[in-house]
């Protein structure tokens, strides 16, 4: 079994036993490149990759030197992996050559988010350069941050908000001028309610964007810390846990623990549509009700009759007003059963009164 490693720097291991990596650099180039790229590969391929500038014979005499390195590199047991004909070349078989980053795809593909990003920490072979190092470079870290980005929403949609933090400030390391990563970050901090961090974050990339770049953040962005709460998403699509159910529930009145204030507010609102207080209420009353309004002048008092000219007050000998005697029961029966009449109205107090208005 071979393994090798690209991440971090070109090591390989035969059989589980660590094997020194060639000395020579046309030899590691060699080996990376092959590592890189499965399969069986045409010799002119693989030598126009590494000596792009040199003429073909030359490049293929350089290709040869540098596998017969490479192969005394991986030792006796090591060297069935180096494949090389006549007109092929390549690392195999398939199945008894492993590369992290290859190993990394694979774990990703299936959802193991931490461990593909943990294969995937640190830069493609420094110490190396070549055009097409560069170039696997970029690929190697446009890589990286899908995983990361990948693995900080499924511990969002979990609801592990430490750890979606923590992914997501590894992908802002990974591409400070990255916007869109940043902004992830300050959504999610704010999220988890740590404000303070969330400034802070935005603090950075406005600095950032303004000594590197020479602009502000964009509108989106700031939008997130104008905004009273930030828009969560739900679980499975990058959203958290947000504010506790009871926390997110508005009251509905401002009266809170007042249902005797708010029951009475609601019946003296109904009554006020209705021309004023009904009688036998608990007392509440606006100060709009107290104005009555002036009797007809028909009338010199409610329920009372004016005496004509020449009656008299029916009095008995003794000069006093005759009252009809009422039984103990009756008189208690009536304030029972009957309600609270409010006293009647002076006539003449109302005519004044009237009079003013």
């Amino acid at each position: 079994m071979l393994s090798v490693r690209v991440v971090g720097g070109l090591a390989l291991e035969v059989d589980g036993a660590e094997r020194a990596v060639p000395p020579g650099r046309p030899a590691r180039l060699a080996l990376a490149w092959l590592a890189l790229h499965p399969g069986l590969h045409a010799r002119s391929r693989v030598a126009g990759a590494l000596w792009p500038d040199v003429r073909e014979d030359s490049a293929r005499a350089s290709l040869r030197n540098a596998l017969t390195a490479a192969r005394r590199a991986l030792g006796d047991d090591g060297a069935r992996h180096l494949v090389a004909t006549r007109d092929r070349v390549g690392l195999g078989p398939a199945e008894e050559v492993e590369v992290d980053v290859r190993r990394a795809a694979a774990l990703a593909a299936s959802g193991r988010y931490p461990e593909a990003a943990a294969l995937l920490d640190g830069d493609l072979l420094p110490g190396l350069d070549a055009d097409w190092v560069h170039d696997a470079r970029e690929g190697h870290r446009a890589a990286r941050a899908e995983v990361l980005a990948a693995e900080a929403a499924a511990a969002e949609a979990a609801g592990d908000a430490a750890e979606a933090i923590r992914a997501t400030r590894a992908l802002v390391a990974l591409d400070p001028l990255a916007e869109a990563s940043h902004r992830e970050l300050i959504r999610r901090l704010t999220v988890a309610g740590d404000r303070a961090a969330a400034r802070a974050a935005y603090d950075r990339l406005r600095d950032l964007l303004r000594d590197r770049l020479g602009v502000a953040p964009t509108r989106e962005t700031r939008a997130l810390l104008e905004a009273p709460t930030p828009p969560a998403t739900d679980a499975g699509a990058g959203g958290g846990p947000g504010l506790p159910e009871p926390l997110r529930r508005r009251p509905r009145s401002p009266l809170v623990a007042r249902e005797r204030e708010q029951a009475a507010l609601r019946r003296a609102g109904a009554e006020g549509a209705e021309g004023g207080p009904r009688g036998g209420g608990d007392g509440f009353a606006p100060r709009a009700w107290g104005r009555r309004r002036c009797p007809p002048a028909s009338s010199a008092g409610r329920g009372r009759r004016a005496p004509q000219a020449g009656e008299g007050s029916p009095k008995g000998r003794s000069g006093r007003r005759k009252v009809a005697p009422r039984s103990r029961r009756s008189s208690a029966a009536q304030r029972t059963d009957s309600p609270r009449q409010a006293p009647a109205a002076d006539p003449s107090r109302s005519s004044s009164r009237c009079a003013r208005h």
